[in-house]
């Protein structure tokens, strides 16, 4: 049972509803495959249409919250229901120190066949920790294109701030 005041802590970091519907995901143990570590909770949520990948990471200007889910917003009710789950059943959740220990186990022939299955499900992480950048890189989107966009969209695309005449 978790402690009244840190769910409290947790809630505020969602939306109402979304807080609400992540509780019951976790009450229902729709939560698989998590694990935390310093910081860091990862697990997969099963929703109403499939299952998603989430990550949460404490950072010490706030929380970096993802979601694969289709909403796109890390702040979603998967992110919610993965945080709850671990205030509900913290022993559920496997410790980077174990994942950390059993890696240190593997053969090197282990090793380079378990990294060719990171490669086939998360190939652009590998990549981009192979190429020496482990954070995530935010895609600059060409402002023409946006605009493009915009246009397309019925639109306008002149400043909030200018007189409308």
């Amino acid at each position: 049972m978790p402690s009244g005041s840190r769910e409290r802590f947790f809630s505020q970091l969602f939306p109402a509803g979304e807080w609400r519907r992540g509780r019951e995901y976790a009450r229902e143990g729709l939560i698989s495959e998590a694990c935390y570590g310093q910081g860091v909770w990862q697990g997969t949520v099963t929703g109403a249409l499939g299952r998603y990948r989430v990550r949460i990471k404490r950072e010490s200007g706030g929380w970096r919250m993802s979601c694969s889910c289709p909403s796109r917003e890390g702040r979603c009710r998967h992110a919610a229901a993965l945080l709850s789950y671990w205030l509900w059943e913290p022993e559920a959740f496997t410790s980077m120190a174990e994942v950390h220990r059993q890696l240190a186990g593997l053969s090197r022939r282990d090793a380079m066949a378990l990294l060719q299955k990171v490669a086939e499900e998360e190939g652009e992480l590998l990549r981009r920790l192979l190429a020496g950048r482990g954070k995530e890189e935010e895609k600059q989107v060409p402002l023409g294109k946006l605009l493009r966009l915009v246009r397309e969209l019925g639109l306008e695309t002149g400043s909030p701030w200018r007189s409308r005449q």
